[in-house]
Formats: C-alpha cells, structure tokens, sequence
C-alpha cells in the first residue's frame, strides 16, 4: 500500500496512467460507429483533428458548450488574449491540435475532495494527454485562491506535457500570472531560472517549446554559444525532475548562463541590469515573457519618490537573432 500511494504521488506516473485511459477515450470519440446505418462521426473526425487549424470561435465553443462548467467558469477559462497568442504555435503541430480537439470537448472541474487527498497531495492537478478534467483541492470558483490554483493547472492542459518539467511547471505558473492575475507562488526557484535564460535567450524558443514541443529553437540559441561540457551541464539540469535539489541545480544553471551571456553579448552577465534584479529577488521587478500586452518595469525608490523604469518588451531580445545581426 505504502508503495502504490508513494507510486501516485509522482505526478508523472500519475499522468501517465490516467493519459492512457483519456487517449483510448480520444481515439474512440474519433472513431466513426458501424451499425446499420452509415458510420456517425464525431465533428471532427481524425484527419480533419489533425490538420485544420483551431481558430479562437471554435476554442470558444468547446469552452461555451461544456455541459459540466458554470457560467463563471466559461468566462474564466475562455481567455481570448491568451488563444490569440499560444493558437499560432499550437496549429503547428497536428499532435496539438488533435489533442487540443479532445482535451476541449466537454472541460470539466473537479473538487480533490477528503478521500483523495492521500492519493493526489496537491493544490491543484491536471492529468496530462488528453484528459477534459481539470483538479483543484476544496475548489470554490469564489476563491481567489481556488482561481490561481485552477488557472495553473488549466495551463497545463493547454501545454506540450511531453516537454521537460523544468519548462512546463515554471511556463504554467508565469502564464497563469500573465494571462490570468494569478499570484507566483509556486516553483520560484525554478521560475529565476527560466526567466534569467529567456533574458538571454529570449521568450520565443520557450512558446515554441511549450507548445509544439518543439525543442530545435532552444537548442540553436544555446548549444553553439556553448562548450560540450556547458551544454551537457544544460541538459542534465533542464531534464531532471523538479524536487529538493533545486538549489544545486541553480548554482549550476547559473555557471552555465555566464558562459552563454558573454558568449552571446561579448560582456559579463552580472552587469545586466535586469537579470541582476531577477537574482536578487527584486520584487519591484515586473517583467511580462509572454504577454506582451503588459508593461514591463522595475521601481527605484529615493527621497524623491519612488521612480518607475521601464522596459523594452522582451520580444526585442529577438533582435540578436536575427540574421541580419549574425552577418
């Protein structure tokens, strides 16, 4: 008993299990049934999943013609800003947009309620492939912090999940703050390290990535402007599971991003400005990754007052990449 409760505490076994038994389900929605009559598809048959774009009406009808959500949650989850920035990436994947087709058909949230708590300790859960369930321990649609728990899982369900954890958990939570009002209160640590890369890097290989799965656009920004050795040092510590060693990891992560700032800028990390902020835990830095609708500033007080500094947004990191550039 201890082994299998111990077995379920790993989200990813969880995920898993439950991911196989959502994807049967899937593929028999997209089944068409033979009987007497012709076969009667689903609306969207496997083909048609796959290859037709989603557009933002029809992510808005699966949301609006769940028979499980509330009204209040309709309106919560349907987050138009949001599908008009990840929909481009998700349409350029087949995989996505037929997981998108079936995780969005009938959305539903569920309360993780006395009875399961042994078996899923955790504020909030989703899990994976191609469930339409959403969890959040003692929901309450009325309760701000219900509503963060519920935003950061319901990121989840709109993510790559065969990405690595150190993108998808830091990606969800920093989505849910952007796009949602949700505080950052979960994976901080991991959170610094991801935003410190896209400081250098840029926020764009990490929308791909996250929704495409897509790896190529890291790996060209990263693994040229590093030794075989950083570059190994990069991937053992984005590819291990998020736990107690975040603090080792950390100190590793930030050897390697001084090599590949200064191999990049031709000057040393710690005179960035803004990264030096992010270090320090600055909490008057606010910096937006992904929406860019938002302002990005950080405050600096005095006798005068507090004065505020703001910021390119970090979509101007593109710049260094460009071809142009490189000539």
């Amino acid at each position: 008993m201890i082994y299998v409760t111990n077995f379920f505490k790993n989200k990813h076994n969880l995920r898993l299990i439950i991911g196989a038994l959502c994807a049967a389900n899937a593929i028999a929605t997209f089944t068409p049934s033979v009987g007497a009559h012709e076969p009667v598809y689903h609306p969207y048959d496997i083909e048609h999943a796959m290859t037709s774009d989603i557009t933002l009406d029809e992510i808005k009808n699966m949301i609006y013609s769940s028979d499980k959500l509330t009204e209040e949650e309709k309106a919560l989850l349907y987050n138009e800003a949001l599908f008009e920035d990840i929909l481009p990436y998700v349409n350029q994947s087949e995989q996505m947009k037929f997981m998108y087709r079936a995780k969005f058909d009938n959305l539903d949230v569920k309360n993780i309620g006395p009875i399961m708590y042994n078996i899923i300790p955790y504020a909030g859960w989703y899990p994976g492939a191609l469930s339409s369930n959403l969890y959040v321990k003692n929901y309450d649609i009325n309760d701000e912090k219900s509503v963060d728990t519920l935003s950061h899982e319901y990121m989840h369900a709109t993510q790559n999940l065969n990405c690595y954890p150190f993108f998808y958990e830091a990606a969800a939570e920093m989505y849910a703050h952007e796009y949602f009002g949700g505080e950052v209160d979960s994976y901080r640590p991991t959170i610094k390290m991801l935003e410190v890369l896209m400081e250098i890097i840029g926020s764009e290989p990490i929308k791909q990535y996250i929704y495409t799965g897509d790896f190529s656009m890291i790996e060209e920004r990263v693994k040229p402007n590093l030794s075989d050795d950083e570059y190994a040092t990069f991937m053992e510590c984005i590819s291990e599971e998020l736990g107690p060693h975040s603090a080792e990891r950390n100190e590793k992560l930030i050897s390697v991003y001084q090599s590949l700032y200064f191999n990049i800028y031709g000057t040393y990390m710690r005179n960035d400005q803004i990264i030096s902020h992010i270090l320090s835990n600055d909490s008057t830095l606010n910096r937006a990754y992904f929406n860019d609708r938002l302002e990005s500033y950080y405050i600096s007080n005095s006798k005068a007052g507090s004065e505020y500094h703001y910021l390119e947004p970090i979509s101007e990191k593109e710049n260094i990449f460009t071809v142009e550039h490189q000539l």
